[in-house]
């Protein structure tokens, strides 16, 4: 989780550096490719890559800003963005990364924690070296060699620490040292509209190691990804009983990880009750409904959920438990929760499954053992946005930037499909579209919404 924090938390900075970059350096998109030479040395012991092609996002965002959709809200706020950077007590200062050129993350383990970074190719060493330190966290090193800059932390397990010294030769190894397998994955994905590439291989010495090859890529109105899967020791996964018929936003998985399962009871304890491990789920989400309860505001889920547990429990022996009908303070009688004056319905459909949602009578279909789909996600973004309820929280909900810019982006997509399908007993396919309207750009929706959103605003990585 800490590892999809950071490099989320990284795009969100990268794509704003590099729509900025290129709309003031539009003259690099013509003058030709540079070699990306950090593509050697991704570390061979890295278990996660993944390249960020920061020329195709360039030349798609300015193409679609400025070409197609021609959107003045947008170049406004670019503009302003522009302004806040460039203005105030804080000296804007370049970082010496070639944003128009490759961008590889990578993570490798170390010790007993795990060394994670990112691999720049650069337009200016002494740049890079003058500048970043001051961009940088405490617990980040740089290093750089003549065009490839590093930038590397170390994300501990418990009270373990490794020495800033041992930290900066693991950042000067990885500028001296070449791999030629990385290099010719990378080499042999690249593809005009492709963004990203990811290669993962994990847990190489548990009990569930995995390989994972995806890409992501842009075709006309959709966003797509797809991948591969590869188990060595098989997919196992329980049967889903019974999923929902599909509505709203659906999602069925019926892959559950141990961590996902440890992390979900971990965060359920406070209930103060034995739980077991959830092996699978179905689902259709329509929205949610903001409730005055007893102890103030209280969201209430608008949805339909089945709860597949990997042993034999029972959903109304754990809500007639008096100590949880008293903390979040509902009524109960045979399938209904009561929360004033909103419900809640709930069955048991077997011992190990059972059903609670806002419909008393969910269409619900019962299906065979031999499932090859393992994760599915498909319908319409909206109900992620949809919000009901009266009162002054809706309404200050609604005037947040980051919520205002969820919702247009929501609103400006179709639909998403996401299919993860079992091909045999050792692998996988991953397959999925975010299909945008009629009308709108999908490189422009997601800078509107990098840049209403203001995710970047403590960031200074502008070169």
């Amino acid at each position: 989780m800490r590892r999809l924090k950071t490099i989320v938390q990284f795009l969100t900075v990268f794509i704003l550096c590099l729509s900025v970059w290129t709309l003031v350096r539009i003259s690099g998109l013509i003058i030709g490719e540079q070699p990306s030479i950090i593509l050697e040395h991704v570390p061979s012991k890295a278990d996660f890559a993944m390249r960020i092609d920061g020329r195709e996002i360039g030349e798609s965002t300015l193409f679609s800003v400025l070409l197609e959709s021609k959107d003045e809200t947008i170049l406004r706020l670019l503009e302003k963005a522009i302004l806040e950077r460039t203005s105030g007590e804080a000296e804007f200062k370049s970082t010496g990364i070639n944003f128009l050129s490759d961008i590889v993350v990578f993570s490798y383990p170390h010790k007993k924690g795990m060394i994670s970074g990112f691999l720049f190719n650069l337009l200016n060493e002494d740049t890079y070296l003058n500048n970043m330190p001051e961009i940088v966290g405490n617990d980040q090193v740089i290093s750089a060699s003549g065009n490839i800059g590093v930038m590397i932390s170390y994300m501990h397990s418990g009270n373990e620490m490794i020495s800033e010294a041992e930290l900066n030769y693991e950042a000067r190894n990885i500028c001296l040292t070449r791999s030629e397998r990385n290099h010719a994955i990378f080499k042999s994905g690249r593809k005009d509209k492709r963004y990203t590439e990811l290669h993962l291989h994990t847990g190489k010495n548990t009990d569930h190691p995995q390989e994972m090859n995806l890409v992501f890529e842009q075709n006309g109105q959709r966003f797509h990804l797809e991948g591969d899967v590869f188990s060595p020791k098989g997919n196992s996964t329980d049967p889903l009983a019974f999923k929902l018929e599909e509505k709203g936003l659906h999602l069925t998985n019926t892959i559950f990880a141990d961590e996902w399962a440890d992390s979900l009871i971990s965060f359920l304890s406070f209930l103060n009750a034995d739980l077991p491990r959830i092996s699978g789920l179905s689902m259709n989400y329509f929205g949610t409904r903001l409730i005055n309860h007893t102890n103030g505001y209280m969201a209430l889920p608008q949805m339909e959920l089945v709860i597949q547990c990997s042993s034999p429990f029972s959903i109304h022996e754990l809500l007639k438990t008096e100590d949880i009908q008293s903390g979040i303070d509902y009524t109960i009688d045979s399938n209904t929760l009561r929360f004033g004056l909103e419900k809640l319905y709930y069955k048991q459909l077997n011992s190990y499954c059972f059903y609670i949602g806002s419909t008393e009578h969910p269409g619900l279909i019962e299906l065979k053992s031999d499932q090859t789909t393992l994760f599915t996600m498909k319908g319409s973004l909206e109900p992620m946005v949809n919000v009901e309820g009266s009162g002054w929280m809706v309404s200050l909900l609604k005037m947040l930037p980051l919520f205002q810019a969820s919702q247009k982006l929501a609103n400006s997509s179709e639909r998403i499909d996401l299919l993860i399908k079992k091909i045999d007993s050792n692998n996988s396919r991953i397959s999925g579209d975010l299909t945008f309207r009629d009308g709108y750009y999908p490189m422009t929706e997601v800078m509107r919404f990098m840049l209403i959103s203001r995710q970047f605003s403590d960031s200074r990585m502008v070169p």
